[in-house]
């Protein structure tokens, strides 16, 4: 004998609704993923309507939700099909007749949870362009509801949570991410630093292909570090070279709590094993921040150059001094090939504020000024690169660690195939940024 089983069947083609984006009214006969989403969905056509309700009855089989005003008789039934999450809608008034007096500043259909499901499709995406002031805007104008910075702000993460995973499991799943990208990535070095609770401290990675391709770049590595804008926060350091084509070389890649001496030098210390082993005198670019100039000196020793951002001291000689064209007779100088040009800018330096020439002149003129170079820096009088790097990996310090380091190797990998194709087309034996120099003579 057949057992009683409740059993039900889907007219076909039957559409289930599964998100709230796209659905501006609902029908009789529509079927939904569960009730959550019903009462989401419900909750926005509310607003958008003008009336309030509340839910008079939500059991596992039936589930339905009455008009908030006791003198008005709006009502929507759903039905769960079998033993499954979905709810069919077997009633829906279509016409509501609440004066538009109820609705209030503070809807109270206006939660969290609904304004959480409003804004998660614009989120979709590692390219997430939709920021806190868009989430503000668009609240208020859907809802009709003043929202806070703060308050938008959590409710992105929430959101953004609910799509990628919460910011805690990214950090739990990043050891067996590193282990898979070297496994499937021969010759990809991955380091993870913790601290004495056994949480996350420090974490490096060198592709393999920077690595092979780093024996044909010119010896000189540009280092910056950058804020990251998750949960945790912290910095993301980078290394950059130049290639035989002058274009940006990406190398490595790190993650810490901030730019300070012990996460400065635990990076240099990653990549003097990585990249260190050249018969060359190494020139490392960079800011002025003190610490890397000590991870330097304490890591590389006196094997490598340190060459200071001309662009930075520059910057900071005009927002220290704020002298019109001190900045620029700084620039002068540091870019002059011969001594005696040099000479001359900082003599007009001084004329002009002595005090700034002898700011100037406390950093040593090896380290920025062209002609006092004690190897070959390649032209490289600025960390652009470095910095050209990380803007390019703006939107990707939004996302947990994980879903940012897949997004860097994806990036990495278009942009070495797309170089490698360029550079089969080649037909000369220069590079065609340097060949286009030598025609240029």
């Amino acid at each position: 004998m057949q057992p009683n089983v409740f059993c039900f069947e889907l007219s076909s083609p039957q559409k289930i609704i599964r998100a709230v984006d796209g659905v501006d009214d609902v029908e009789v006969g529509m079927v939904f993923e569960s009730k959550k989403l019903i009462k989401l969905c419900m909750s926005m056509i509310a607003r958008e309507w003008s009336f309030q309700f509340k839910t008079q009855r939500s059991k596992r089989m039936n589930f339905w939700l009455k008009c908030d005003q006791e003198d008005y008789t709006w009502l929507m039934k759903a039905r769960s099909l079998g033993e499954t999450k979905m709810f069919k809608i077997t009633k829906y008034d279509k016409v509501h007749k609440c004066s538009v007096d109820i609705v209030k500043s503070d809807h109270k259909q206006a939660t969290s949870s609904v304004i959480s499901e409003f804004i998660k499709p614009k989120l979709l995406g590692p390219k997430v362009q939709y920021g806190i002031n868009n989430i503000i805007q668009d609240v208020k104008q859907k809802f009709g509801v003043n929202m806070s910075y703060e308050k938008a702000w959590r409710l992105r993460v929430e959101a953004l949570d609910d799509i990628r995973g919460s910011s805690e499991d990214s950090f739990r799943l990043l050891p067996r991410y590193l282990h898979a990208l070297e496994n499937q990535n021969p010759g990809t070095i991955t380091r993870i630093e913790k601290d004495e609770h056994d949480r996350f401290k420090y974490m490096f990675v060198a592709y393999s292909a920077s690595i092979t391709g780093w024996k044909y770049c010119r010896p000189l590595i540009v280092v910056d570090g950058t804020f990251l804008k998750g949960k945790y926060k912290g910095t993301l350091f980078v290394a950059c070279a130049k290639d035989g084509n002058n274009g940006i070389f990406p190398l490595a890649f790190g993650v810490g709590d901030w730019e300070n001496n012990l996460s400065w030098e635990w990076f240099m210390s990653r990549l003097k094993e990585t990249f260190g082993n050249r018969n060359e005198v190494l020139c490392i670019v960079s800011d002025r921040h003190q610490s890397i100039e000590k991870a330097i000196k304490l890591v590389f020793k006196e094997t490598t150059f340190h060459g200071v951002c001309t662009f930075h001291f520059k910057q900071n000689i005009k927002a220290r001094f704020k002298k019109a064209g001190a900045g620029e007779l700084f620039e002068s100088a540091a870019r002059a090939y011969r001594k005696e040009d040099f000479d001359y800018f900082m003599e007009k330096l001084g004329e002009l504020s002595p005090k700034i020439r002898e700011y100037v002149l406390e950093e040593d003129p090896r380290r920025w000024a062209r002609c006092f170079y004690p190897c070959r820096r390649y032209n490289a009088q600025t960390s652009n690169i470095a910095e050209s790097m990380n803007s390019a990996l703006k939107k990707a310090r939004e996302l947990h660690i994980v879903s940012m380091l897949e997004l860097l190797r994806e990036k990495l990998q278009t942009w070495f195939v797309e170089r490698t194709k360029a550079a089969n087309e080649v037909m000369h034996d220069l590079t065609p940024w340097a060949n286009e120099k030598l025609q240029k003579i």
